[in-house]
C-alpha cells in the first residue's frame, strides 16, 4: 500500500511538473482602419478634396454627356433631309465622339481610383505606427483588423479605433506635392 500512495505522489509531482505555467492573459485589440480613414482629421480633409475634385469631373461629364445628348437629338430630326452619305457621315462623327466620351469617363474613373490608392498608401503606414504605438504601450498581443473576413466574434471593449484615430489626428503629415506641368510632362515622356 504505502509503494502505491509512493507511485501515485511520484506520478501526481511529476504531472504537475509536466504541465505549462499559466499563460499571462492574452490582450487582443481591433481596429478598423477604414474608419480611421473616414473619421480622422487628415483623412476627413483628403475626403473633401477628393469630393472637390470629384465633383468637377462630374460636372464636366454630365456637361459633356447633355452636349452629346443635344446633338444626337438635332441629327435625329435633320436627318431626313439630309442624303445618305451626309446622314452616314454625321453617324460616324457622333459615334466618334461618343467613344472619346466614353474615354472620358474611363479616365476619370481610373483616375479617382488612383487618387484614392495614394491616399492610402499615404495613411496607412502611419496608422499602423499609431497602432504600434498603441499596442506597446497597452500591452496588446495582437491587434485585429475588424474588417477582416477572418474574424467572428470581437469583444467591442477592446477596439481601439477611436484610440488609433485620435493620436492619428495628432501627427502631421506632409501635403501631397502639387503637380506642376513640368513634373506632370517629365512622367508623360516615361
Amino acid at each position: 500500500m504505502k509503494k502505491n500512495m509512493m507511485a501515485i505522489l511520484t506520478f501526481l509531482v511529476t504531472l504537475v511538473l509536466l504541465l505549462p505555467a499559466p499563460a499571462a492573459a492574452e490582450k487582443i485589440g481591433f481596429v478598423d482602419v477604414r474608419e480611421v480613414l473616414s473619421q480622422s482629421n487628415a483623412g476627413k480633409k483628403a475626403q473633401a478634396e477628393f469630393k472637390k475634385i470629384f465633383e468637377k469631373k462630374k460636372a464636366a461629364i454630365q456637361s459633356r454627356d447633355k452636349e452629346l445628348k443635344k446633338q444626337t437629338e438635332a441629327f435625329q430630326k435633320q436627318r431626313p433631309g439630309m442624303t445618305e452619305i451626309a446622314a452616314k457621315e454625321k453617324e460616324l462623327e457622333l459615334q466618334k465622339k461618343y467613344r472619346e466620351f466614353q474615354r472620358m469617363v474611363s479616365s476619370a474613373e481610373d483616375e479617382m481610383r488612383r487618387r484614392d490608392q495614394e491616399l492610402s498608401r499615404k495613411f496607412i503606414p502611419e496608422i499602423y505606427k499609431v497602432i504600434h504605438a498603441i499596442s506597446a504601450r497597452e500591452g496588446y498581443t495582437l491587434i485585429l483588423e475588424i474588417n477582416n473576413p477572418v474574424v467572428i466574434y470581437s469583444y467591442k471593449g477592446n477596439n481601439i479605433t477611436q484610440q488609433v484615430i485620435d493620436e492619428f489626428n495628432k501627427i502631421k503629415i506632409s501635403e501631397p506635392q502639387k503637380e506642376t506641368k513640368k513634373s506632370s510632362r517629365k512622367r508623360k515622356k516615361k
